[in-house]
């Protein structure tokens, strides 16, 4: 029997509501039902609460406990990765060292995690496109309208910025994503590093 599971029955068969439980514990009614419906994993805070309230030894249960010092999951990790790639999306060309830095960092636990490697990968893809296009892109307007600047802004700039904004919005999808438990996410970014 899974964590959840085991919590509501126990809350249940002591005819306890989750209001009850809520004044009880000192914990919020909807923590109690994110745990019960097992959408989340109950802190070791809340899982002492928990028993103390409901009278059971905390050891009898299955361990699903979520606690900071254990090793993240693999949508944990990942989402993680994906925040940093977010604040970093400004940050071209320099985030491709943070990148490349959290890959070496997280070696042991990416290694393992294909969908942490393909945002990293993607963000270095990316960051790499965005280069390549400002740095093409005075040169294409300099041959196609004669003029590098579009009037007293440089267009490698504007290029830039669109491409940022781009990316930032491309990366609070992926979080989005991560977070909704998608399947498909960056299927089609190959692991480069």
């Amino acid at each position: 029997m899974e964590l959840h599971t085991r919590l509501r029955s126990l809350r249940k068969s002591k005819s306890i509501t989750q209001e009850e439980l809520s004044e009880m514990t000192g914990l919020s009614v909807r923590t109690i039902q994110r745990i019960e419906t097992g959408e989340v994993n109950p802190r070791a805070y809340s899982l002492r609460q928990l028993a103390s309230a409901l009278g059971f030894e905390i050891n009898s249960l299955p361990s699903q406990v979520s606690s900071s010092n254990t090793t993240p999951s693999h949508q944990t990790l990942a989402l993680r990765v994906a925040q940093w790639s977010f604040g970093l999306a400004f940050l071209a060309p320099f985030n491709i060292f943070i990148h490349l830095l959290i890959r070496y960092r997280y070696r042991s636990q990416l290694q393992s995690n294909p969908l942490a490697l393909r945002i990293i990968s993607f963000q270095v893809l990316w960051v790499l496109l965005q280069l390549f296009s400002v740095f093409l892109t005075p040169l294409l307007s300099h041959l196609i309208m004669g003029q590098s600047m579009s009037g007293q802004f440089p267009i490698h700039l504007l290029v830039f910025v669109f491409l940022s904004i781009v990316n930032g919005i491309l990366t609070l999808n992926l979080i989005s994503k991560i977070n909704n438990k998608a399947t498909d996410i960056l299927s089609r970014i190959p692991v480069i590093l």
